[in-house]
């Protein structure tokens, strides 16, 4: 299942630069805003903890990432929300995007947070995308 996510992120990413909602999914990431439709667009604000299980670990707690996700219409900062990705905060998550990401025939199904943890390699906090898929 890790290495579906890990491709359909990479496959996201190489389609498209302004990654459009039409091919499935939005992908946000600290380094610039993405547009999300409805005149807002979405970036990570800044990055706050990754307690995920590393590749190469065995662990008790499957771990969560914690991140800010600043929300603008033009230039004006209109939310930034602390986002909790998790397995128990999927519902919460996705009500919240959704007040953002109108879509009429499509609902959020994953919120997949990569790189992925790997044991004794560190992730800098440009590198961590949070993508959004639709169905």
């Amino acid at each position: 299942m890790k290495v579906l996510i890990i491709i359909l992120s990479v496959f996201l990413t190489q389609c498209s630069s302004k990654n459009n909602i039409s091919q499935g999914g939005l992908l946000l990431n600290s380094t610039s805003k993405t547009n999300v439709g409805s005149g807002y667009e979405m970036k990570i604000s800044k990055f706050v903890s990754d307690s995920r299980c590393p590749e190469g670990v065995n662990c008790i707690w499957i771990g969560q990432v914690e991140m800010k996700i600043a929300v603008y219409k033009g230039e004006t900062l209109v939310e930034e929300k602390l986002i909790i990705v998790t397995s128990n905060t999927f519902e919460e998550n996705r009500t919240w995007f959704s007040k953002y990401i109108k879509l009429p025939d499509m609902s959020i199904t994953s919120i997949v947070i990569t790189p992925n943890r790997v044991k004794d390699i560190e992730i800098k906090e440009d590198e961590y995308k949070l993508s959004i898929y639709f169905e």
